[in-house]
Formats: structure tokens, C-alpha cells, sequence
């Protein structure tokens, strides 16, 4: 339960706030009265499935789903579920993708990509401690995480393709603090630069256009991520240039009959998208009144006494500004 909240490394906090992670009309309350980090986050899940009693089917993964009839005519789903080898089919009258957005790391395509000092994630900093660490990208993960390997005691030097990193595509804090970092040599930054080949005693990369090689310990790619859509096709959703299924906003509904999506699933296969868990509890009520009518109301996030007034507007006051993917589940 919670996979992609598994693989952030230790102590990562959210960005979105306690209220708005918050589900199910139980709030979330932590120690420091601060965002709540990944392993706070988990528990709180556990207390939640506890609580309601709810039975998930974990580590059952979905190979197959369809919709009945052409075009999903009835709105009945056929669904095939694997577990441990065995698979079992399951039928809905309603189905809801609420299956994110990450669903594997986009590769760089380079020869030395699948070395064993290479990663897409990185479990914990303490791997890094007096290690010379190359991280790959520019945008919050990949900032935040040449923050903390830095602090970890690991000798960091961040490349990105782009001249400079973008304040408008930064968390605020992230990025005063990285451009100190920078200014004072305790982080080296290589900007106009991409890699061309990983080899166990060097790696050669373009830095404005020009070849050249360094050595590192180890090589952290926080190039982003992509979502797998083969369900997508089986199910015979509309999908717009960008990936992303083509809604009913009103009802969060696609073209197929009694199939709607939830949360960052909503998202295509960009770089950076502004869905993110913060602005998601709005899906779960306009699926809620479709499916059960417009009286049913929907019990998400924003503990009553301390309502967090936050909506998707909020966060969208400067034109192109967007959220980072690794990130958008925080």
C-alpha cells in the first residue's frame, strides 16, 4: 500500500500541506505541526484502512482490463488480476484509475544506463557519505536531492541540460538554498550538459556542445517518470496529444462509459503537469455524485475546524508555472 510513497527515501516530507493529504474525514496530525514525510504518511494510511476496516487487495496487479460491449455499453468492466502467478478476473459496474502517474523512470538511452552504481531512486543518503555523487536534473527532486546528499556528506555535482535552473519551476526554498550552495562551490553545477556514455571508470558527456569525462562513484538520474498507458488503450480511452484522457471535468468521467479517473492519473506522459495530490480531493466528490447522485457528498481531506481554503487556482498565479512530476504525488 502506498508504493510510490515507499520508494521516496528516508524522511522526504511532502509539499502539499497535512490538510490536504489528509482522507476519509480523519485528520492528520503530526509531531512538528509540519508537512508530513513519507514514513508519517504510511502510517497514517495503515490507521485509516484500520479504522474503516477496508480490505485492499495489495500486490495484486491489474494486466488486463476491458469494458464490455462496444465501447464500454453499460458501463460493465472485465478486470484480470495477477497475484504470485495466479490470476482471477473481477467485474465492476464502475471503474475509477486512480493509479497515478509514475509508473517507471524515463531512461536516458545511453549506453551504462543499467550499471550497478547507477539509480533512479535513491533509498538513502548515507550510500553517499564521502562518495562523489552525480545527480541528473534540474528540477525539485533533483535539487532536493543534491541538497541532502550535500548534507549527508557526499561530494555532489548536478548536471542539467539546461544553462541554469528555472526559479519558476523550483520550490522556493529549494532553490535559494541550491543557488547559495552553488554560488559557494559546495555543490558543483554543470548546466548546458547531457551525458553520452557511462563506463565504470568514467563518463563522458557534452557541455556545450563539447566532449568531456569525469569520474564518480555513483550516478543518480532524477530524469523523471512515465506512465504506462497499455490499460488506457485496452480500455479504449480517449486520449488527447499529451497522454492524457479526454474528461468530463463535471464528472471526471472518459469517453467509456462508468470509467473515471482520480487523482494525478488525469495527467499524460509531459514533463511536468499541475495535478498533484494537493489538488485531487476536488475528483473524488465529482465521481461520487455521478455514480450515486448529486446528493451524495464526499467526506476528503480538510479536517472542518481547520479548513485549508487551497484550490488548483492557488497554486497557478504565474502563466507556465508547473509542477515538477517527480514531485507531483507530494
Amino acid at each position: 500500500m502506498g508504493q510510490t510513497i515507499m520508494n521516496w527515501p528516508a524522511s522526504t516530507p511532502f509539499f502539499s500541506s497535512p490538510e490536504r493529504t489528509a482522507i476519509a474525514g480523519i485528520p492528520l496530525q503530526t509531531v512538528h505541526q509540519s508537512m508530513v514525510t513519507g514514513e508519517e504518511y504510511l502510517a497514517y494510511l495503515r490507521t485509516v484502512v484500520e479504522h474503516y476496516d477496508l480490505h485492499p487487495l495489495l500486490y495484486h496487479r491489474v494486466i488486463s482490463a476491458r469494458a464490455q460491449g462496444a465501447g464500454g455499453t453499460g458501463g460493465r468492466f472485465q478486470l484480470t488480476v495477477e497475484h504470485r502467478g495466479t490470476e482471477k478476473k473481477f467485474s465492476c459496474r464502475n471503474l475509477i484509475m486512480a493509479h497515478g502517474n509514475m509508473h517507471a523512470p524515463r531512461r536516458l538511452g545511453v549506453p551504462g544506463e543499467d550499471l550497478e552504481f547507477v539509480d533512479n531512486y535513491h533509498d538513502d543518503i548515507h550510500r553517499y557519505f564521502r562518495q562523489n555523487l552525480l545527480i541528473v536534473g534540474g528540477r525539485n527532486s533533483a535539487v532536493e536531492a543534491a541538497i541532502r546528499a550535500w548534507r549527508g556528506g557526499a561530494r555532489v555535482t548536478l548536471m542539467y541540460r539546461q544553462p541554469e535552473l528555472t526559479k519558476e519551476k523550483l520550490n522556493s526554498r529549494y532553490h535559494l538554498e541550491i543557488s547559495i550552495l552553488m554560488q559557494k562551490e559546495r555543490i558543483r553545477f554543470l548546466g548546458s550538459s547531457e551525458i553520452r556514455e557511462i563506463r565504470n571508470d568514467e563518463i563522458s558527456y557534452l557541455r556545450n556542445g563539447k566532449e568531456e569525462t569525469g569520474t564518480w562513484d555513483f550516478v543518480l538520474l532524477c530524469t523523471g517518470f512515465e506512465k504506462d498507458l497499455s490499460l488506457l488503450h485496452e480500455l479504449g480511452v480517449k486520449l488527447n496529444p499529451d497522454g492524457e484522457p479526454v474528461l468530463n471535468e463535471p464528472t471526471m468521467e472518459a469517453n467509456v462509459p462508468g470509467l473515471y479517473f482520480a487523482g494525478t492519473s488525469v495527467s499524460g506522459g509531459r514533463d511536468s503537469y499541475r495535478q498533484f495530490v494537493g489538488t485531487s480531493h476536488v475528483h473524488v466528490e465529482k465521481i461520487l455524485r455521478s455514480i450515486a447522485g448529486e446528493n451524495a457528498r464526499a467526506v476528503t481531506g480538510d479536517y472542518f475546524p481547520r479548513s485549508y481554503p487551497f484550490s488548483r487556482a492557488d497554486i497557478e498565479p504565474v502563466e507556465g508555472k508547473s509542477v515538477d512530476e517527480n514531485t507531483a504525488d507530494r
